[in-house]
């Protein structure tokens, strides 16, 4: 990437290489040059040719896009000319903020692609993950268990696992009916551990705060 003018400014901060810098990627030669996720696409990118010779370059490429588009919150588009005839054209993702940013690197160098979708279905392999494979959950499991990275964020009082996330659960149960029995209540109170559970994996699979909705969903999931 020789000519940087090419790229407008950040539309958060109007600056060239900031911290809401996500990822530029020269989508001709397929290849990324520039951003907080650059390393870890690449390496993604040559990992796919490691594993399967014969891969469909465009369409697992494509993929590879569309799990960075997912987690950016802002897109642009620029052209560049290499020599007479050539041309590269760049696609370049921004985030919001530098917390957005950090958790889009988290997500994306595992392989933990979000998921758009609006509605969740009731299962609980569907209400967190979008999908009834399991393998996922036991996936997410694990790193909630035994990543330190994973332990350091939820240690830290300025990250959404310690945080806002408490803090909606904390909203959701106070509005239930106060148990009536000894046993009612030692239900409610696991069943208040497993909806703690559900909303951090939701909220590594998915990259954002569930809606009061999707809390309601979580806790009928099972």
């Amino acid at each position: 990437m020789s000519d940087e003018s090419i790229f407008d400014p950040c539309p958060y901060c109007q600056k060239e290489n900031c911290e809401h810098l996500l990822l530029v990627v020269d989508e001709t030669f397929r290849t990324a040059e520039g951003g907080l996720l650059m390393d870890s696409f690449n390496s993604r990118w040559t990992a796919l040719f490691e594993d399967d010779e014969d891969i469909d370059e465009q369409n697992s490429f494509d993929q590879l896009i569309e799990e960075v588009d997912a987690l950016a919150t802002a897109t642009a588009v620029a052209n560049q000319d290499s020599m007479p005839g050539m041309s590269s054209s760049y696609q370049v993702f921004y985030a919001e903020s530098k917390e957005k940013a950090n958790a889009a690197l988290f997500l994306f160098s595992r392989g933990l692609s979000p998921l758009k979708e609006d509605s969740l279905p009731t299962s609980l392999a569907q209400a967190i993950g979008g999908t009834d494979d399991l393998g996922l959950l036991r996936k997410i499991d694990e790193k909630l268990l035994f990543d330190p990275e994973i332990q350091k964020l939820e240690k830290s009082p300025q990250h959404p696992l310690t945080g806002e996330l408490k803090l909606v659960v904390e909203a959701f149960i106070a509005q239930l009916p106060q148990p009536t029995s000894y046993s009612s209540g030692m239900a409610r109170g696991m069943n208040t551990v497993r909806l703690r559970g559900h909303v951090k994996r939701y909220f590594i699979i998915r990259n954002r705060i569930p809606s009061p909705e999707e809390i309601k969903k979580l806790w009928d999931a099972k």
